[in-house]
């Protein structure tokens, strides 16, 4: 029913920068939460509130911009022995863990305000 490699292929674009655009921003995304962070602490929500939003958005276009870079470009395996091997797999693996475990908590936090009626 479903193919076994998915692949979007494509002769008028390329794809071959999203690596950088990802790292632009996931930084931007962390210059913002930082900012979120300070902000709520001098009590300043209105600000907090923006910042936040602007780190939700950046991030959403990561998720659709990875999405589509992982459906055009080749899969690039990790060439690295020995140690540098295990603390990659261990980032990878608690990236991949912490982001479940996230998305899990936003929304039973997002669900309990629901049921309350805030």
């Amino acid at each position: 029913m479903f193919p076994d490699v998915f692949h979007i292929e494509s002769e008028s674009i390329d794809f071959s920068s999203l690596p950088f655009f990802h790292a632009i921003l996931n930084g931007s995304t962390a210059v913002l939460l930082f900012t979120g962070f300070i902000l709520i602490k001098n009590k300043k929500t209105n600000l907090h509130k923006i910042s936040m939003l602007s780190a939700f958005v950046l991030s959403s276009v990561f998720l659709l911009s990875y999405v589509t870079s992982k459906l055009t470009n080749a899969p690039v395996p990790f060439g690295g022995e020995g140690l540098i091997r295990y603390i990659y797999l261990f980032i990878l693996i608690s990236h991949i863990i912490l982001s479940v475990a996230c998305f899990a908590i936003g929304t039973f936090f997002h669900l309990q305000r629901n049921n309350r009626g805030d």
